[in-house]
């Protein structure tokens, strides 16, 4: 093996692990806030234009030296994020969380730079994950097409993510699913062809899948 194909196999293998990982973020609202020694649970959504964490957070928040998500708890396994919060106030994207999560550990909110993230045995900068959702502008419609026909939604999550639901409520698209709320927390229904970027196939995908 050559050198440069040797590159090449680990160029792939580093994008295949990068794609997985903002697969693994997507389809995760919960977490475990490191504060410096302290932890906390919390709720978390990306910001639909920068991909920030908007995140539930407690006042010592503001306070700490160093903050780690691990998403979605403390295991070995988890997601890490090296962030910097922000406090911001009541806006749309704190609406957002409060659609994914009705009732927050906190009742303060932080808009999170990703400095950093280790899932695995890979690193990754912060960047790679701070993305704008490309199918934001669609978001709503969806939403509003897929609460219209409960007795179909509550199909698609038994036949889709395996999870009944009594009364699901559509509140999120990404190019890696859909997000429903139960009264138990978000159930994920997949994309089978993740990531789709492009608002115009995603209503045949979605037509698909209710299938």
């Amino acid at each position: 093996m050559t050198l440069e194909s040797h590159l090449d196999d680990q160029d792939r293998a580093e994008l295949e692990a990068l794609e997985h990982s903002r697969a693994f973020l997507a389809n995760n609202h919960e977490a475990i806030l490191e504060l410096d020694e302290q932890t906390t649970p919390t709720h978390f959504i990306q910001d639909n234009t920068t991909g920030k964490i908007i995140a539930a957070v407690p006042a010592a928040t503001f306070f700490a030296a160093q903050h780690v998500l691990h998403i979605p708890d403390l295991d070995d396994d988890a997601l890490k994020l090296v962030i910097t919060p922000e406090q911001i106030e009541d806006c749309a994207e704190t609406d957002r969380l409060l659609a994914h999560c009705p009732e927050p550990n906190h009742l303060r909110f932080a808009a999170c730079w990703i400095d950093s993230a280790r899932h695995g045995p890979w690193v990754f900068d912060g960047d790679a994950f701070m993305q704008p959702n490309p199918l934001a502008q669609i978001e709503p419609e969806i939403c509003k097409l897929l609460n219209a026909d409960k007795p179909k939604l509550i199909a698609l999550c038994d036949k889709r993510a395996s999870t009944h639901v009594e009364h699901p409520i559509c509140v999120a698209i990404d190019p890696y699913g859909l997000s429903i709320r139960a009264r138990f927390g978000i159930v994920r229904v997949p994309f089978p062809d993740a990531p789709i970027t492009d608002p115009a196939i995603t209503h045949d995908t979605i037509k698909k899948l209710c299938e």
